[in-house]
């Protein structure tokens, strides 16, 4: 039997402008990647709900509360939760990205919710990429300039 050393996946596609790579990203979630690439610190987390694991990862940034990608109906334990709090207490997140939406967060796992209401963030809606996708954002970031692609505060020069 023989094995072909070609590739047999997607082919691997890059925007060298904005520095975001994608292979199958969806096409409605590359401004978000773009934006948290823009406007975001590099040094800082993002935390995302949803099924979006590429997200934090095709925008160069560590993903925050121990997982790449928080999906509703696991990781709901108190234990996983109180993890993930202790987590959340140590890091620096720029941002979190609510595919699902605040109510799907806020029912999973509402002590990860009320986490980011007690420090500041505030939801914003980002009309371009779909009703139901929210990003909480640092309130520090309310007079930033906006991103012209998504309309969020844009807190990098």
């Amino acid at each position: 039997f023989f094995f072909s050393s070609r590739r047999r996946h997607t082919r691997f596609k890059c925007d060298w402008s904005s520095d975001v790579c994608s292979s199958d990203l969806n096409a409605e979630l590359t401004p978000l990647v773009s934006y948290l690439s823009r406007c975001t610190d590099t040094r800082e987390r993002v935390f995302v709900s949803g099924f979006g694991p590429e997200l934090p990862f095709l925008a160069h940034r560590a993903f925050a509360a121990g997982l790449p990608s928080w999906i509703p109906g696991y990781y709901e334990t108190p234990a996983d939760v109180t993890r993930a709090v202790a987590r959340l207490d140590r890091e620096s997140v720029s941002a979190a990205v609510l595919l699902e939406g605040t109510e799907a967060v806020a029912k999973s796992w509402p002590r990860l919710a009320e986490w980011f209401v007690r420090r500041g963030y505030r939801e914003h809606d980002v009309p371009a990429m779909g009703a139901r996708i929210r990003v909480w954002l640092p309130g520090a970031s309310a007079g930033a300039p906006r991103d012209a692609q998504t309309g969020l505060p844009c807190r990098m020069p």
